[in-house]
């Protein structure tokens, strides 16, 4: 019997839920939360942080629940105030609410949200998995959509939450303003190292601190054992710019004693943004497009890292 490569399913308690899988690795959407839960080979351990202890609870727009799993906000998050009143907790309908969903190809869906009230916009996410592979694309899009909404100049933000990596790695693009090119975000405490050579920088979190950089920069690698997990930017060149330091950013939690005793890792999330363009007519959009791969990995941790490292120069 030949598997489709999109399946309805019930996941850990969530309906609607869809299930895409070309037989070398399988990716689980779940429109009830408008997130991507799961993503990894079939069988093997889940790559995208989620929490077990909230397996099958709805969005809840008065408590924001930590469910996990990878989402989209709108960049920046400075901007928040002058449309939702505050910077946290997040818009509600891009984070705590459901999206309809709907197959858009043999091995795609599609993720709509809410109107996000305060932007006048809606977040709408395309996701397609390689019939070969471990490829997945997503393209995430900010669409204005309510007449009389404000002018904004606003990016798209995914945010994916993973357990912590046993080495993470981001590649540089030439030409930052930044002398080491990156710099802290938020009230943060600094990580308990950052360094780069040959274009990569490398980033080592604090077990016990909570820290944010961004960086110029357009492609992720984390290292799991013998997994290399890809994140790149591959948005077409269009109108709109970065800001300095904002196209890739890296969260790290501190630990958790409440996680730890529940058996949970402690998690980074690996944050990448799109240019800011000004959105101001309906119809007006902005778009990030990240690919995610998976390249197995060889040898001790130093030649695994350096192979990492050597993929990421070579893409």
């Amino acid at each position: 019997m030949v598997q489709r490569a999109v399946q309805p399913i019930t996941y850990h308690g969530w309906r609607g839920s869809l299930k895409l899988t070309n037989g070398v690795v399988e990716l689980i959407v779940v429109p009830a939360l408008g997130r991507i839960m799961r993503y990894g080979f079939p069988g093997g351990p889940n790559l995208i942080w989620e929490d077990p202890a909230l397996a099958g609870q709805p969005a809840n727009r008065r408590t924001f629940p930590r469910f996990g799993g990878n989402k989209a906000w709108p960049w920046p998050q400075d901007e928040w105030p002058a449309h939702i009143g505050h910077d946290w907790p997040p818009p509600p309908a891009a984070d705590q609410a459901e999206y309809t969903s709907s197959i858009i190809g043999p091995s795609a869906v599609r993720l709509k949200s809410p109107l996000l009230v305060g932007f006048g916009m809606t977040i709408v996410r395309e996701i397609q998995l390689s019939p070969k592979g471990t490829q997945v694309m997503v393209t995430t899009r900010l669409e204005h959509i309510s007449s009389g909404g404000p002018a904004q100049n606003l990016a798209a933000w995914s945010i994916t939450p993973a357990a912590a990596p046993e080495t993470l790695l981001v590649r540089l693009t030439p030409g930052s303003p930044l002398p080491t090119g990156y710099k802290p975000l938020g009230a943060f405490d600094p990580f308990a190292s950052v360094t780069a050579e040959n274009r990569i920088l490398r980033v080592v979190r604090q077990p016990d601190k909570s820290s944010k950089i961004g960086i110029d920069g357009d492609v992720i690698g984390a290292v799991y054992g013998d997994t290399l997990w890809l994140l790149r930017d591959q948005t077409p060149k269009v109108a709109g710019e970065y800001q300095p330091g904002e196209r890739v950013q890296v969260f790290a939690s501190a630990d958790s004693r409440e996680d730890t005793a529940r058996g949970l890792p402690p998690y980074m999330e690996l944050e990448m943004t799109s240019p800011r363009k000004r959105l101001a007519r309906d119809g007006d959009s902005v778009a990030l497009t990240e690919v995610w791969e998976l390249r197995k990995l060889s040898g001790s941790m130093a030649q695994r890292n350096a192979t990492a490292e050597k993929i990421m120069r070579e893409l």
